[in-house]
């Protein structure tokens, strides 16, 4: 009998093993990696911006603040931090006014273990345009602003030394799983092929679209004064690509009383209902706008390139207010195809006005209930009469989540410029000042506020001076479609999804619940295990 014994525990031995390989086998059962995400697709790809089921569409953290707050102090080097995070993720913009050029500034990735770039405050950022290209943001209007896509797999960390508290930051970044995201080389003078695609849609002025079965509506209308007209009446599913407006005059007061609405699947309730010149980022004037998806000017009209998705139906109307009649021509481009209502948002933009703000009172931009992006703004100050409303800082609560607060230090600040655009006017495809100390605008396609629950936008008149202005406000955003009734009912509460990060422990654990229904279904392997 004894001499059985050796193949005996042999054979355990081997089962025990055989046991625990098929535990870890079930622990990894579900389905393959994704797919390494492409940084740059919402530029490269003219539907991009609108697809809001992207992998990484994750909600962003900010830090915003001026350097005389005297910033955390980390507690191994000394060296005041001016934002760190652990984990994975993506930094996507980078902005800073700093009165001291001798200051220094350090950005490691991975979490201490790589110094990525150092050196003077001035040459930080000349480094950092060699070294992360493109920085799609290339402009300086008295401040450093780069748009960026820099992956950080392990954390990162940017610390800075001022001799001075004269320093402002925004630092922006967004959480993603560390398995879809690319490694990127950040010393090589090797550029991948999505970073310089989207270079190129960053400075092309012309249209993105270039679809060979696409339809194309074209008009000109006398709208008589007091009255709506429908332009486009388009049965869906499809994308509304482009929209094209000539007038047959541009005078302000004039196009002032023309509305824009434009309403999808049947609903009631416009989705965009703004004065044309403001959803044209020409709140005052018509002035020459080159932002990356709308175009202003007198020779070529209004030009928008949104993507604008929608299933059952799209209806695009003017509506005039005015005294007289308006002469007006109008173009769309549309593409049949289909559209998943669970992977695109649908195109929004909401108008507000206050006239006067009032002091302690806020501007409200936008206030939405649902899952969604906000992707950009446009403010027009109407004569301006105090001169301090750019010390009024802009406001973003996502989720009514304090993780996800974002406040500006200033107007100016958002718009990327510093010190009340000492520069002069400026136009850009993420961001402009278009009419003397009267227009601005700014579009986040690199650093979009991803929304899960609500977004609350507002604006603070003149910050601690009691100021009566006349603002006028459009923010623009993708929302995932509700009726328009459940979007307005205020009486139940929301039903909150839950965050990435919650989502991703989800997934673990049915993983796990998996492995386990899968041990408990064999009485063979709980046999085995019993006797081991």
């Amino acid at each position: 009998m004894n001499r059985w014994m050796p193949d005996i525990c042999i054979f355990l031995h081997s089962m025990k093993t055989s046991f625990f390989v098929s535990v870890i086998v079930l622990l990894s059962c579900g389905p393959a990696p994704a797919q390494v995400i492409d940084l740059y697709s919402r530029m490269t790809d003219p539907r991009g911006i609108a697809r809001l089921a992207m992998p990484d569409s994750t909600r962003t953290k900010s830090i915003n603040f001026h350097g005389d707050a005297k910033w955390a102090t980390d507690t191994i080097d000394g060296i005041p931090d001016v934002a760190k995070d652990t984990g994975s993720g993506v930094i996507t913009h980078i902005w800073s006014a700093c009165g001291d050029p001798d200051s220094t500034v350090t950005l490691w990735l991975y979490l201490n273990d790589t110094l990525v770039v150092s050196g003077k405050y001035g040459e930080f950022f000349a480094t950092l345009h060699g070294l992360f290209r493109p920085p799609l943001d290339t402009s300086t209007h008295g401040a450093n602003t780069w748009d960026v896509q820099i992956p950080y797999h392990h954390g990162f960390r940017l610390a800075m030394v001022s001799t001075q508290g004269n320093v402002y930051w925004a630092f922006e970044w967004h959480w993603v799983p560390e398995s879809i995201l690319p490694w990127v080389s950040f010393h090589t003078p090797v550029i991948p092929q999505p970073q310089t695609t989207a270079e190129a849609a960053f400075f092309n002025t012309a249209s993105p679209w270039h679809d060979t079965g696409a339809v194309i509506l074209s008009r000109t209308d006398t709208i008589p004064p007091q009255s709506a007209l429908t332009l486009a009446d388009i049965s869906g599913p499809a994308m509304l690509e482009w929209l094209h407006f000539t007038a047959q005059s541009y005078d302000s007061t004039m196009l002032d009383s023309t509305w824009l609405n434009i309403y999808w699947d049947k609903s009631p309730v416009p989705s965009v209902h703004v004065p044309l010149m403001d959803f044209f980022l020409c709140p005052v004037n018509v002035n020459v706008v080159r932002a990356l998806h709308l175009h202003a000017d007198p020779d070529s009209g209004f030009i928008s390139y949104f993507p604008m998705p929608f299933v059952v139906h799209a209806r695009v109307e003017l509506v005039r207010t005015g005294s007289t009649p308006l002469v007006i021509g109008s173009s769309f481009q549309y593409h049949v195809e289909p559209v998943d209502r669970n992977q695109y948002g649908y195109f929004h933009a909401d108008f507000s006005e206050s006239n006067p703000t009032k002091y302690h009172v806020w501007h409200p931009v936008v206030h939405t209930v649902g899952r969604g992006r906000f992707v950009g703004f446009g403010w027009g100050v109407m004569g301006h009469p105090f001169q301090v409303f750019l010390e009024g800082n802009p406001r973003f609560q996502i989720d009514s989540d304090a993780d996800y607060f974002i406040e500006f230090t200033g107007a100016e600040d958002y718009f990327d410029a510093a010190w009340w655009f000492s520069t002069g006017m400026f136009t850009a495809p993420f961001a402009g000042f278009t009419d003397f100390i009267d227009a601005f605008y700014r579009f986040q396609y690199m650093d979009c506020y991803e929304f899960t629950r609500s977004l609350d936008f507002d604006m603070q008149p003149g910050n601690a001076e009691d100021v009566y202005d006349h603002f006028r406000t459009v923010g623009y955003y993708y929302e995932h479609w509700t009726p328009f009734w459940g979007s307005r009912d205020t009486l139940l509460p929301a039903k909150r999804g839950p965050s990435p990060e919650q989502a991703t422990g989800q997934i673990l654990r049915s993983r796990l619940r998996l492995a386990r229904s899968r041990l408990a279904l064999s009485p063979m392997i709980r046999a085995i295990s019993a006797l081991l």
